[in-house]
């Protein structure tokens, strides 16, 4: 649902009016934000023309990912860049026409985890890393999580929602493996928001959104 905003201009640092919780969400927000990736994958398909065996590259799907680290390197999900002929990766902190090319260097087709790595010969600045994680996080069912993702091509989309429930097994349609160990939750995802964190209310990353159940 969108709702028309009567304010005459945004100030993001103008909190004053939000209460303790929500100013800390917001400042969750902002500061993790920069770190949350928008990935399109392209595909080759031949033309339909005269001159056969030419081809040109479509649109394959559009997903999410997180900076891990100040090399360039970013997480999302297999499926997301699965049989792309060509990765672009967008950030919050790029003009509109601007975006990285990435490679891939390491797949899990199983777990469904892909690992990229952005290209800097374009001259763009390496965008911060996201990656706040503690080696081992105690979660419970009813913990408040928040997902960032690019559901619809609606980059950097700020979610709630609970933990549902631990331990999860599920089984993804396109692959038909199940995964375990999944966490549940009610955070709205949706179509793009696949790769992206899950976050906890300080920021730190406890899981990737994965599937739609």
């Amino acid at each position: 649902m969108g709702v028309l905003d009567a304010r005459s201009s945004r100030d993001e640092n103008g909190t004053d009016e939000l209460c303790e919780e929500e100013r800390a969400v917001v400042e969750m927000f902002y500061k993790a934000k920069f770190g949350v990736v928008n990935i399109l994958s392209l595909t080759k398909r031949e033309l339909a023309t005269e001159s056969s065996g030419s081809k040109a590259e479509f649109p394959k799907g559009t997903g999410t990912g997180f900076v891990w680290d100040d090399r360039g390197h970013v997480v999302t999900n297999n499926h997301v860049i699965n049989d792309a002929s060509e990765i672009r990766v967008r950030t919050a902190s790029l003009p509109d026409d601007k975006y990285f090319t990435a490679e891939l260097v390491g797949a899990d087709e199983e777990r469904d985890v892909a690992i990229l790595r952005l290209d800097a010969k374009n001259g763009l600045d390496m965008p911060d890393p996201l990656v706040r994680v503690k080696a081992k996080q105690q979660l419970f069912v009813g913990q408040k999580v928040f997902a960032i993702g690019n559901p619809f091509g609606l980059e950097h989309t700020l979610t709630t929602g609970v933990i549902s429930g631990l331990g999860r097994e599920i089984t993804r349609k396109t692959a038909g493996r199940p995964m375990f160990n999944i966490i549940q939750t009610d955070a709205a995802v949706n179509p793009g928001n696949s790769g992206g964190p899950l976050l906890n209310s300080r920021g730190f990353v406890i899981g990737m959104n994965s599937a739609i159940a």
